[in-house]
This record gives C-alpha cells, sequence and structure tokens, in this order.
C-alpha cells in the first residue's frame, strides 16, 4: 500500500511545481500531496498498532545523536507552528551526551507525535515548548526527560487515565474538528514501555 502512495506524494509534489498550472491547478495538486500523506501516516499507525498486538513490534538499539535527531523534528515542524502563529522553543540540556545507545528512530517518532499534538490542540499565537533534559547520569547510563508543554485546549482530568488506550481522542468534537485516528499515543506509549521507561501526562 505505501509503495503506490508514496509516487502519489512524489508525482503530485513535482506536479504542483509545474510552471504550466494555473493557481488552481497547483492548489489541487497541493491538496492530493497533503491527504496522500495523511494516508501514508494512517497506515503506518494501523502497520505499528498491528506488529505490536501481534508481539512482532522490535526496537533497533545503535548509537544516537538526539541533538541531532530532536533538532531535525524541531525544523520539520516549524514551518507547521508559524502557519499557525505558533511559537515553538527548544531547549536542549548541554550536559547531554553527544551519544546514547537507543532506537533515535523511535525516539523521532515519539517526539513527532508529541509535537505534531501540540501544534494541532494548541490555538493560533499559543507556545509550545521542548525541552530535554539530563536528570541524571552515573556509571554511562543517563535518564533523559523529553518533555513537551504547550498553551493548547488541554484533556478533561477524567479523560486522561484512558488516553493511552488505542483508537480513544479526547471527545467527539475532537474527532470532527481534528483530523487524527487515536492511535499515536497508544503508539508513543508501547514505544516508551518497551525502552523501559514512562510517559506521564
Amino acid at each position: 500500500i505505501r509503495t503506490p502512495l508514496n509516487a502519489i506524494i512524489g508525482f503530485s509534489e513535482l506536479l504542483s511545481y509545474r510552471s504550466e498550472l494555473d493557481t488552481q491547478g497547483k492548489k489541487q495538486a497541493s491538496i492530493i500531496q497533503t491527504s496522500a500523506k495523511s494516508l501514508l501516516s494512517i497506515i503506518n499507525d494501523i502497520l505499528d498498532i498491528s506488529k505490536i498486538e501481534s508481539g512482532n513490534f522490535e526496537l533497533s538499539i545503535e548509537e544516537t545523536d538526539i541533538y541531532l535527531i530532536s533538532e531535525n523534528v524541531i525544523e520539520l515542524f516549524s514551518k507547521k507552528a508559524n502557519e499557525k502563529h505558533l511559537k515553538l522553543i527548544f531547549n536542549l540540556d548541554n550536559k547531554m551526551p553527544s551519544c546514547v545507545l537507543t532506537d533515535g528512530t523511535r525516539i523521532r517518532q515519539v517526539l513527532s507525535n508529541l509535537i505534531n499534538n501540540a501544534i494541532k490542540f494548541t490555538p493560533s499565537h499559543g507556545n509550545i515548548n521542548v525541552n530535554i533534559t539530563v536528570l541524571r547520569e552515573i556509571n554511562n547510563k543517563c535518564t533523559v526527560r523529553f518533555e513537551v508543554i504547550d498553551t493548547g485546549i488541554g484533556i478533561p482530568e477524567k479523560k486522561i487515565e484512558n488516553i493511552f488506550q488505542p483508537f480513544i481522542q479526547v471527545d467527539h468534537r475532537a474527532n470532527k474538528e481534528f483530523e487524527g485516528t487515536g492511535l499515536g499515543l497508544s503508539i508513543c506509549k508501547h514505544i516508551i514501555d518497551s525502552l523501559k521507561s514512562k510517559i506521564n501526562i
């Protein structure tokens, strides 16, 4: 499924740059591209949930540059934040080791999901802070806290205990107003549990 979708994304992007297209045609090509990216994201989430439920979800532990990964994620979402007039602030502890043994791809996935949610649920002219702090370092092992704080709509206290369940979103209005499957936080929790850590709200 992903292979033809990637072709749609790639060729619609090329199409949107064609000088022969008028403004309306470029806008339509852009809608195709955005919709295909959204569908690809949903498919990736469903594949991850399927792997988790079948017990085939695996981590790939390797040498990882946390600074590089987090900076790339911030750059990726900067444009989206700017479009909503949001202030996206990134703070990285200067005590962060240059190399950490972890699954960098999954760390990127969790960070991307949390920042994307913050942008999605924060009204215009709000703030989003991404803080990465080294809490302690003992015997070449460090404990790192990744923190995303926003001035968004928040989560009702009674909903918090279920928010990491698959297909759960805050309420039915959120389902209509904000796109999403309700799988992202469930996948994040499984990744973080697999890394022998924890996620809190």
